[in-house]
């Protein structure tokens, strides 16, 4: 016995949907049933059945092995379009600086020499092209600002999706491996 799923009709152009049908025993649309309401459906709008889409809610594995993977692809588009290469060490450093801590202070929070916050300090000092932890602060806040969404004036919506800042790098295989990945699913 098939599970239990729910077909929706949704206009095409739009996406709203405007009626569904259970599935029969082996979890397959029931062909008859559907028709009849799909053409009941065109008749009572005037629509044509090829107006229509048929939707169907993933079943829970499935679902959130949908969201695992389309979270990942999103991280690597993400390091695709970055232009700045951070590893995790910097990426936790420069949350402590946008944070506005001291050297001291995110030293005690990652568990960290001070000397050691300095020296991956100096690093992204160096990747950001800046000279002063405000400049660093300026140079990450106008990277975020050229990766956020662009609004639109009258209704304040969003016309993409944003994009994290940093790039995190864990290592050149891996890193080579996720831009395999992201060729592969966008060429899907």
């Amino acid at each position: 016995m098939g599970a239990c799923n729910r077909f929706y009709f949704c206009e095409q152009i739009s996406g709203i949907p405007r009626f569904c049908v259970e599935s029969d025993l082996k979890g397959g649309i029931p062909i008859r049933s559907a028709a009849s309401l799909l053409a009941m459906h065109c008749f009572v709008t005037g629509k044509s059945p090829q107006d229509y889409i048929v939707m169907v809610r993933a079943q829970g594995t499935q679902f959130e092995a949908l969201l695992k993977q389309a979270e990942k692809l999103l991280r690597i588009g993400q390091r695709l379009r970055s232009g700045v290469c951070l590893t995790r060490r910097q990426t936790e450093i420069l949350d402590g600086v946008l944070h506005q801590r001291t050297n001291k202070e995110i030293a005690s929070i990652l568990n960290l020499s001070e000397r050691t916050i300095k020296f991956h300090m100096s690093s992204l000092l160096a990747k950001f092209k800046v000279r002063s932890r405000m400049e660093l602060v300026g140079a990450v806040s106008n990277h975020v600002l050229q990766t956020l969404p662009n609004l639109s004036p009258r209704t304040g919506e969003s016309r993409q999706s944003p994009v994290a800042v940093p790039r995190h790098n864990a290592g050149a295989s891996s890193d080579q491996e996720e831009q395999q990945e992201a060729k592969f699913a966008l060429s899907a």
